[in-house]
């Protein structure tokens, strides 16, 4: 129902999901991969960002980290600066 084409991608929808009160922002995901692949960050660093936005504590950092690895090799990012 409604306009599902503007939902982001499944495998970042996924990853907002993870917060019961949807705190998490698809913004904010795709802004912590072009970090981690542009080497600012880890990903544990960016996922634990990710889980400071969480205020229910829902987020789980452990399958979080693995969604996040997953989601790296499907992620291009057009410049590297």
């Amino acid at each position: 129902m409604g306009k599902t084409d503007r939902l982001p991608d499944f495998q970042i929808l996924e990853t907002v999901t993870m917060c019961g009160h949807a705190m998490i922002s698809a913004d904010l995901v795709r802004k912590m991969l072009r970090d981690v692949k542009r080497g600012r960050r880890t990903v544990e660093d960016a996922c634990l960002e990710l889980a400071k936005c969480c205020t229910c504590g829902n987020y789980n950092l452990t399958r979080g980290i693995k969604l996040f690895k997953d989601l790296l090799s499907k992620y291009m990012v057009h410049s590297l600066y």
